[in-house]
């Protein structure tokens, strides 16, 4: 790291700069579970204080040294979750008044540990992605699929892979532990037809969409599939038409539309909570 006597030479531009890319540094570690130099920390603070820039990023930055000087100040500091949040406001602060706030692709996105596969409750849902276009609206499926159940993923053959760097940072490592396969409708819908009938369940397939039966007045059936449309084109209509239900997500917006990834959270949420 830059010595904080250099740090504070530099001109403002180029030291606000650097001191949201440190900030950004001890929030990642912080998220880790790493120590941090609580020094250095405690330093970075006041120099931001000190800086010319606005009242209220000066201020966060005396409430953070504040905290940080409430524990006993070290080279190897296990800092508490709170200073890790500080840390990112700040970052983002400090962006926001150089002209260059963060965008989703910037964040940094902790490390993941191997998740395991074991510890979900299946269950015989899947999903089918009909024609997706972004990777992180991909992944950010996958790590809703993972918190309700779900046990397959299908995609069509334009959806971006799962394994595309957007998708797997926004998964949160969920590519990994949920199966998934590139395929077209038809066979997907077989697929899904054919477990749940050598296993003895009723199956339907749920084509979410607007203009639909709502959600809440949907009796899901122990298996399915629930097939996510385009984001700006939404379900085909061959799509629909394989589909046995439309359902709609009851909305009270001017703008009446969701992403795509919220709702199919919504959508799989739902199905999860009807279980016997």
């Amino acid at each position: 790291m830059i010595a904080l006597r250099k740090l504070e030479g530099l001109p403002t531009k180029g030291r606000l700069k650097k001191c949201a890319e440190l900030m950004r540094a001890f929030e990642e570690q912080i998220h880790l579970g790493l120590k941090v130099d609580s020094f250095y920390l405690s330093g970075l603070c006041r120099i931001i204080d000190q800086s010319d820039t606005h009242e209220y990023l000066r201020q966060q930055a005396g409430k953070l040294e504040q905290e940080v000087r409430k524990e006993k100040l070290s080279l190897a500091w296990a800092a508490p979750a709170v200073c890790g949040r500080s840390c990112g406001v700040l970052a983002a602060l400090l962006l926001e008044e150089l002209g260059t706030p963060l965008a989703e692709w910037d964040l940094r996105v902790p490390e993941t540990r191997t998740l395991d596969p074991h510890a979900r409750h299946i269950r015989p849902v899947s999903l089918y992605l009909e024609n997706l276009r972004s990777p992180f609206n991909v992944g950010s499926i996958f790590r809703s699929a993972d918190a309700f159940g779900i046990s397959h993923i299908y995609l069509s053959p334009a959806t971006p892979a799962p394994d595309q760097p957007r998708a797997v940072r926004s998964a949160m490592g969920t590519t990994e532990i949920i199966p998934w396969s590139v395929c077209a409708l038809e066979d997907a819908v077989e697929a899904v037809h054919a477990a749940a009938m050598s296993e003895g369940r009723k199956c339907t397939v749920i084509a979410l969409e607007t203009g639909g039966t709502p959600i809440k007045e949907v009796e899901f059936s122990p298996s399915g599939l629930l097939i996510l449309g385009n984001e700006e084109w939404g379900v085909s209509e061959s799509a629909l038409e394989a589909a046995d239900v439309r359902v709609s997500i009851p909305m009270g917006g001017a703008k009446a539309s969701l992403n795509v990834g919220v709702a199919a959270g919504i959508a799989m949420q739902r199905w999860y909570e009807t279980e016997a």
